[in-house]
């Protein structure tokens, strides 16, 4: 959706002459609009999945860490406790 409203704003074309342009039928039929071809939208969205993959690798390194962190908390104020 941001694609369109992109290309839209970016073309002298939309204003139609009045104080508040308009957007009709009329005036999107004759926006142009350039797409990948398909084997680059296929390379475009084979990385955007291989980038989601690493995130949520990622993700889940963090969750573990996470959980180390309050293990680690834990046993050092228990020791703690247990000196005074």
């Amino acid at each position: 959706m941001r694609i369109i409203l992109y290309v839209i704003r970016s073309k002298e074309k939309i204003n139609t002459g009045m104080a508040m342009p308009k957007l009709n039928q009329e005036v999107c039929r004759n926006i142009p609009i350039s797409c990948p071809s398909y084997e680059e939208q296929k390379e475009i969205g084979d990385y955007f999945r291989s980038i989601d993959f690493l995130i949520i690798l990622n993700q889940h390194k963090y969750e573990k860490l996470e959980l180390l962190k309050k293990a680690m908390l834990d046993k050092m104020f228990i020791l703690e406790r247990i000196e005074i």
